[in-house]
C-alpha cells in the first residue's frame, strides 16, 4: 500500500536517479519507470484532487488505464458517492470530452453506459447548432450512427421543453449522395408499428411530412405489398385529409395501377355516404368523373343492389344533367336489363312534368319499339297543335267553312278534323292547308245555320 507508514492525505514520495529500479509492494512510485505491485495502490487527499496525470506529448494520455484480465474488467474506473463517477472535459476544437474506441474483431462498444434506475447516457450542450450526443457510422457496409433498444419501453426518446417552435424532439437528416436517396428517419417493427407519431397540440399532426423539392415529390409516402399503403382513422374528425394550393391539382389523389381493374379512390361508409364531394367554385362539380379510356367506360358509374344506382338533386336547378358531343348518342340514356321488363327512363312529378323533351330543329321526344307500342299513354293527352274551332252559321247567313290560324305547318303536314255535335247530313268535307300563312281551312259538306264546333289535330 502506497505510503503505508503515513496517514490519509500523505504526500506522494518520488525518487529520481540515473538507473532507478522498479517499485514493489510498500515501495515508492518511480517516475519514468514501470511500477509493478500485487495489490491496489491508493491515493487519497482531504483537499484538492487525489491524482493528476498530465502529458504534453501528441496523441498520448494524461492518465491511462489498461485491463489485461482474462474475463474482462475496466481499463479505467471512476466512482462517486454524491457526484459524477467519471468527469471529462476538453478545450480542443472538434475534440471529445469522452472518447471511446472498440478495437475488437467481433464488434463491441466504443462507449458503454448503464443505469439501474436512471438514464444510461446523459449528454448536454449549450452550443447553438450543437448536439448533446453526436454519433457517426464510418463502416463501409453500412451500420447505425445510433442504435437504441429497449426490452419493455422506448428505444429512443426525444423531448423538447423550451420555446422552440418548429424544432424536433428527434431529427434525422439524410445526406446520402446516391440518386435514390436515403431516409432521414427510418422505423421498422416486427409485429407493431414502424413509425408512430402522436400529438396533443390543437390543429397539429401526429406525423407531418414536407417535400420541398422543385421537381415535385411526396410529403408522406406509404407503401404496402398486400395491405393498405396509407390508412387514416379518427374518432371525431377526418380519417384522411388532403389539401392543395396548386391549380389543377387534387387535395387527395389516388391512382390504380393494378392489372385487375381496381379503384383510384374508394370510399365506404357504414351509415353515411361512401364518397362525398363539395365545391364552392362557380360552374364546378362536387364530384367529377372522367373516362379517358378508348373503350366503353363510364365517367361516373353508380350501382345499387336494392336501391337507386345514381341519384341527383338540386334546390334551384336540374337534379341530373347530361350532355354529349357525339353524333347519334344520348346525353342521358336509361337501359332496362331486367328479365321481366321494367322502365329504361322514368320521370315523375307531383304537379309538374314527369318527362320533358325539347329540340330546336330535331325531335323533342322520340318513341321507338320494334314489336310493341312505340307510345303508350295512360290518362289525358294534351297536344299544343290541336284544338277546336266554331263554324258560326246563322239562319240569315249560313256558313260551310272556318279558318284556323297561328299553326306552324309544312307541305307534308296532316290535319285531322271531326264534327263535335250533330247536324243531320253535315260532316267534314276536307281541309286545305296554307303553310306560308300558318293556317288551314276546314270545309263542311253543307252550310249550317247554327254554330257547329269542329275539333282538329295537326300531325307533322
Amino acid at each position: 500500500m502506497l505510503g503505508a507508514a503515513a496517514g490519509a492525505g500523505a504526500a506522494l514520495s518520488v525518487l529520481a536517479g540515473a538507473d532507478p529500479a522498479d517499485a514493489s509492494n510498500g515501495g515508492a512510485v518511480l517516475l519514468g519507470e514501470a511500477n509493478t505491485a500485487s495489490d491496489t495502490t491508493t491515493v487519497s487527499t482531504s483537499a484538492g484532487t487525489g491524482l493528476v496525470g498530465q502529458t504534453s506529448q501528441n496523441l498520448a494520455s494524461g492518465v491511462q488505464g489498461i485491463d489485461e484480465s482474462a474475463f474482462g474488467g475496466s481499463g479505467l474506473f471512476g466512482t462517486s458517492v454524491n457526484g459524477t463517477g467519471a468527469y471529462c472535459a476538453t478545450a480542443g476544437d472538434g475534440q471529445s470530452g469522452v472518447y471511446g474506441f472498440d478495437a475488437s474483431t467481433s464488434g463491441g462498444y466504443g462507449v458503454y453506459s448503464k443505469s439501474y434506475y436512471g438514464t444510461g447516457v446523459y449528454a448536454q450542450t449549450t452550443g447553438n447548432g450543437g448536439c448533446g450526443v453526436s454519433v457517426f457510422d464510418y463502416s463501409t457496409g453500412g451500420g447505425y450512427g445510433v442504435n437504441a433498444s429497449s426490452i419493455n419501453g422506448t428505444g429512443i426518446l426525444g423531448t423538447i421543453t423550451g420555446d422552440t417552435s418548429g424544432e424536433s424532439a428527434v431529427s434525422g437528416v439524410d445526406k446520402s449522395t446516391g440518386s435514390g436517396g436515403g431516409y432521414g428517419v427510418s422505423g421498422s417493427s416486427v409485429n407493431g408499428t414502424g413509425v408512430y407519431g402522436q400529438t396533443t397540440g390543437a390543429n397539429q399532426s401526429g406525423v407531418y411530412g414536407v417535400n420541398e423539392s422543385s421537381d415535385g415529390g411526396v410529403g408522406v409516402l406509404g407503401e404496402s405489398s398486400y395491405g393498405t399503403g396509407v390508412s387514416g382513422t379518427s374518432s371525431h374528425g377526418n380519417g384522411v385529409y388532403g389539401e392543395t394550393a396548386g391549380a389543377g391539382q387534387s387535395g387527395v389523389h389516388g391512382i390504380d395501377q393494378s392489372s385487375g381493374y381496381g379503384y383510384g379512390v374508394y370510399g365506404s361508409s357504414v351509415n353515411g355516404t361512401g364518397l362525398f364531394g363539395v365545391t364552392t367554385g362557380v360552374s364546378q362539380c362536387g364530384v367529377e368523373g372522367v373516362d379517358a379510356g378508348t373503350g366503353s367506360g363510364h365517367g361516373v358509374l353508380g350501382s345499387s343492389t336494392y336501391n337507386i344506382g345514381v341519384k341527383g338533386s338540386s334546390t334551384f336547378d336540374v337534379g341530373v344533367y347530361g350532355t354529349t358531343l357525339a353524333t347519334g348518342k344520348y346525353a342521358v340514356e336509361g337501359v332496362d336489363g331486367s328479365t321481366s321488363g321494367a322502365t329504361g327512363v322514368y320521370g315523375t312529378s307531383p304537379k309538374g312534368v314527369g318527362v320533358a323533351g325539347e329540340s330546336t330543329t330535331g325531335v323533342g321526344v322520340s318513341a321507338v319499339s320494334t314489336s310493341g307500342p312505340a307510345l303508350q299513354v295512360e290518362g289525358v293527352a294534351t297536344f299544343s297543335r290541336s284544338g277546336t274551332v266554331v263554324v258560326a252559321g246563322t239562319t240569315t247567313k249560313p256558313s260551310s267553312s272556318v279558318t284556323v290560324t297561328g299553326v306552324t305547318l309544312t307541305t307534308s303536314s296532316l290535319i285531322l278534323a271531326t264534327v263535335q255535335g250533330y247536324v243531320a247530313g253535315v260532316g267534314v268535307a276536307g281541309v286545305v292547308t296554307d303553310p306560308a300563312a300558318k293556317s288551314f281551312v276546314i270545309y263542311l259538306t253543307e252550310a249550317v245555320t247554327v254554330s257547329l264546333t269542329i275539333a282538329w289535330f295537326a300531325i307533322g
